[in-house]
């Protein structure tokens, strides 16, 4: 009887090995879609597994039209931070994922001919020890879709990120909406003691820059909701160093 139960125990052992190894080199299939506008795309995924792909670069006035497999797609979520979320479970083959879009604009973003600095936000706190200094850089790329943030930290460390254009269109949009070019012309404002913020955007070909030296009333938290759409984007998602 014990030999018999040791037989089942190893058939059984050899019957889960087989199991695993063929569930470990299951097929995997392809999204296929344009390159470099969907993001978060894998290089294979098994049958079943979820899918997870966003469309970052959404443009103002413009309409989108999406398609799976060639048939108009309309099962996605929109997301302040991630653009057009499209989640669904793989199936037993590859999937094409591709879209139209109508734009009512001549371009769907602000262009640069050569690297440029978009925004610079600068904390400076003083302290008995000395200045302590935290900085955001944003600039253009040779990418049309991209932007590169740097980060300087009070440490002395650095990181860098890739991120979508968006960003800087948000802020750029908001300069012109909150009109901040006007902050500098205030002759009754508040100021901040101890720590100087300052952000500076460009817009249309110069650049408005604002501080916390000279604010309207109790405006402290715009600084913190424009650095908030920099931060959004501080994540392993778009790091490169």
């Amino acid at each position: 009887m014990t030999k018999i139960i040791i037989i089942a125990i190893i058939t059984a052992i050899i019957v889960a090995s087989l199991l695993c190894l063929v569930s470990c080199k299951a097929e995997k299939y392809k999204v296929i879609c344009p390159d470099g506008l969907f993001t978060n795309v894998k290089k294979g995924y098994r049958e079943g597994q979820q899918v997870k792909i966003y469309f970052p670069y959404v443009a103002t006035d413009t309409d989108y039209t999406f398609y799976m497999d060639g048939k108009r797609y309309s099962d996605y979520e929109y997301s302040d931070y991630k653009g057009f979320v499209f989640t669904f479970t793989m199936p037993a083959r590859d999937v094409t994922l591709d879209f139209d879009s109508k734009n009512s604009m001549e371009n769907k973003f602000q262009t640069f001919d050569e690297p440029t600095t978009l925004v610079t936000y600068t904390k400076r706190i003083s302290t008995a020890e000395g200045n302590e200094v935290y900085e955001v850089s944003l600039e253009s790329t040779e990418a049309e879709h991209e932007h590169m943030m740097t980060v300087y930290h009070d440490n002395g460390t650095k990181n860098v990120y890739i991120i979508p254009v968006f960003p800087y269109e948000s802020l750029r949009n908001y300069a012109l909406s909150a009109d901040l070019k006007s902050w500098n012309d205030l002759e009754d404002y508040d100021c901040l003691d101890g720590m100087v913020i300052s952000f500076s955007i460009l817009v249309d070909g110069e650049y408005i820059t604002v501080s916390t030296n000279q604010m309207p009333e109790d405006s402290e938290p715009i600084f913190n909701y424009m650095h908030s759409h920099l931060t959004d984007y501080m994540t392993e998602e778009y790091k490169v160093e």
